[in-house]
């Protein structure tokens, strides 16, 4: 089973997608090749250590690099929303930069209905995008409405605001 890609719409360069997560029972080099010929350029994951070794993802960032894909890691707790607003606002700034580059993100969690939807509506709201039309666009792209809390539905209005903020 080939990873899904969850496609936003709406870019003319580069793109975004929410993917699910790499399934190694179906072979990691082979899982993270598909990604990159489906278009994914850069994958995010927001899995934490411990969840990554138990998922089987403990080399993930190995492997993506073998086949050509960038790799970064936003360790975030399941259900909750990242520690450091800073930290996450300098990776999503650097997601940013690549999406106006011409390339494409792909950003998974555990189940890609949480913490990366959360990821992927900040990525629009940096771009420009009001916090519930962000949460809107990547719900439409996942078939769902995301993301799964409330707690992370409010990250994504108090990361426009810290982005407003940042820019005053």
């Amino acid at each position: 089973m080939l990873p899904t890609v969850y496609w936003v719409r709406g870019f003319d360069r580069g793109g975004l997608a929410v993917v699910t997560r790499p399934d190694p029972a179906f072979g990691l080099p082979q899982q993270m090749q598909a990604l990159r010929e489906a278009g994914v350029d850069v994958l995010v994951s927001m899995l934490q250590g411990e969840e990554a070794i138990r998922l089987g993802l403990a080399w993930e960032a190995n492997v993506a690099e073998q086949v050509g894909l960038a790799f970064h890691n936003l360790p975030t707790d399941d259900f909750g929303v990242p520690a450091s607003i800073e930290t996450a606002g300098a990776l999503i700034a650097a997601m940013v930069s690549e999406i106006e580059a011409g390339r494409t993100v792909g950003v998974h969690c555990y189940a890609g209905r949480g913490r990366s939807p959360l990821f992927a509506s900040a990525v629009l709201v940096q771009l420009g995008a009001e916090p519930e039309a962000a949460i809107d666009a990547v719900s439409e792209a996942r078939g769902r409405r995301i993301p799964e809390t409330d707690a992370q539905r409010q990250w994504v209005v108090d990361f426009a605001a810290w982005c407003r903020r940042d820019q005053a």
